[in-house]
């Protein structure tokens, strides 16, 4: 069953990425075309995204790993190791995948060679979108709560008292959608 998510992740990602938040699953996947497997034996893998040129990240967030699928070959390889139980990723505008690295508390932003800056500490967090303009929301659903960082580093919770999990923003990056867990 594992498999057959990330298989469906993987498809999202790259036949429609954005796109594919308000479309059914009919309509991103290819006529004709059967499953495909890409890769198995992950523990918990979590937080597709599509950089541009159709690479797939992901996590498997026990085992502290972020995988990419490449988009030629549809090879996976290991982009990062002992990444904090890192789980939602995003890639910004700038080029960067940015990630919840909520085992060491941080929002940070990973370099293509795996390496990372830290862009904020001392936060809880799940799942995170990063707007065209560099701005980043993030949910922490441990503390109830959704925090924003602006593009010089300042944090703030902007929305809290109930349990967010996932978060995107609309086409248009006029608004913010967030999951409700409970």
């Amino acid at each position: 069953m594992r498999s057959r998510t990330l298989v469906i992740l993987v498809l999202l990602c790259t036949t429609a990425t954005a796109r594919a938040q308000d479309m059914p699953l009919s309509q991103v996947l290819i006529d004709g075309e059967d499953w495909r497997l890409v890769g198995e034996g992950y523990t918990f893998t979590e937080g597709p995204a599509v950089d541009a040129h159709g690479n797939v990240f992901f996590t498997d967030v026990p085992e502290s790993k972020i995988y990419r699928i490449d988009a030629v070959t549809g090879k996976v390889a290991l982009f990062a190791d002992d990444t904090a139980k890192t789980n939602g990723l995003m890639f910004g505008p700038d080029g960067r995948l940015f990630g919840c690295r909520n085992g060491d508390k941080q929002i940070v932003a990973y370099k293509t060679d795996g390496t990372y800056d830290v862009i904020a500490s001392d936060v809880s967090c799940n799942d995170i979108v990063v707007a065209r303009d560099g701005h980043i929301w993030f949910t922490d659903p441990g503390n109830q709560q959704v925090w924003h960082v602006s593009p010089q580093g300042e944090k703030r919770v902007v929305a809290k008292g109930w349990r967010p999990n996932g978060v995107i923003l609309t086409r248009d990056g006029g608004t913010l959608v967030v999951t409700d867990s409970n």
